[in-house]
C-alpha cells in the first residue's frame, strides 16, 4: 500500500467511522455477551433504527454475519493508530468480499435491543450564584446583595445499549423477517419494547386477517 493510497483508504475509513454501520460493528464486539468475535470480521447485514440519543443510533434489532479472518492486515511502519485502524478496515471488507466470492456464508446473528437512560430518576447537587433571597430569584444586575444556593437536580441522561436477545439464524428465517417485519414493527410501536421472540412468531393468520378486510 502506498502514500496515496494509504491516504483514500484514511479518508474513507473517517466517513465510515461516523456510520451505523461502524456502530454496529463495535457494538457486536463489545457489548454482546456470548457472542465469540475473536479472530472474526463482522459483516453488517441489515438494521432498523427509530432515532437517535446524544449521537448513538436506537436500534430496534441488527443482523451482522461473523466471518473467519483468512487475510490479516499488514501496516506501514511509520502508520498511527488511526492509519492501521483503516488498514484493519480496508482489509476486513476485501477479505469478507474475497470469501463470499468463494461461496462462504458466515454465520448470521440478529441482535435486539433498546437504548435505555442509565441516570434515569438519578439525582445530584449542584449550586447556583446570583440568588437574591429577598424576593426568590436569580439577580444578575450586581445591585443587590446575592447568595449561593443548592438544588437537587436529574442527571444527565446517560444513554447505554441494553441486549434483549440474541439469536443464530439462517436465510429462511432472514428472509421471513424481511417479509413480516411490519407485523413486528407494529408490535414495538405498541409495546414501546423490542422482544426477539416477535420476530419468529407464525403471522400467517395476521395476513389472512388483513387479506379478509379488502
Amino acid at each position: 500500500m502506498n502514500v496515496f493510497s494509504n491516504q483514500n483508504v484514511l479518508k474513507e475509513y473517517l466517513d465510515y467511522s461516523k456510520s451505523e454501520e461502524a456502530t454496529i460493528v463495535y457494538f457486536v464486539k463489545n457489548l454482546v455477551n456470548n457472542l465469540d468475535t475473536k479472530n472474526k470480521w463482522v459483516d453488517v447485514v441489515n438494521f432498523d433504527i427509530w432515532g437517535s440519543k446524544d449521537n448513538k443510533p436506537a436500534f430496534n434489532y441488527i443482523i451482522v454475519k461473523l466471518f473467519e479472518k483468512r487475510i490479516y492486515p499488514k501496516y506501514p511502519k511509520e502508520a498511527d493508530l488511526q492509519l492501521r485502524k483503516a488498514i484493519t478496515w480496508a482489509t476486513s471488507h476485501h477479505d469478507i468480499e474475497q470469501q463470499k466470492v468463494n461461496g462462504i456464508r458466515g454465520q448470521m446473528f440478529l441482535i435486539t435491543c433498546y437504548l435505555y437512560d442509565e441516570n434515569k430518576g438519578k439525582k445530584e447537587i449542584k449550586y447556583f450564584d446570583n440568588w437574591n433571597e429577598e424576593y426568590g430569584g436569580y439577580d444578575f444586575t450586581g445591585i443587590s446583595p446575592t447568595t449561593t444556593i443548592s438544588r437537587k437536580v436529574s442527571l444527565q441522561p446517560k444513554w447505554k445499549y441494553k441486549i434483549t436477545g440474541k439469536k443464530e439464524i439462517d436465510d429462511s428465517r432472514y428472509q421471513y423477517i424481511k417479509e413480516n417485519y411490519h407485523h413486528i414493527y407494529s408490535r414495538i410501536l405498541d409495546e414501546k419494547r423490542v422482544k426477539i421472540d416477535w420476530f419468529f412468531e407464525n403471522y400467517s393468520g395476521v395476513k389472512k386477517h388483513h387479506k379478509n378486510k379488502h
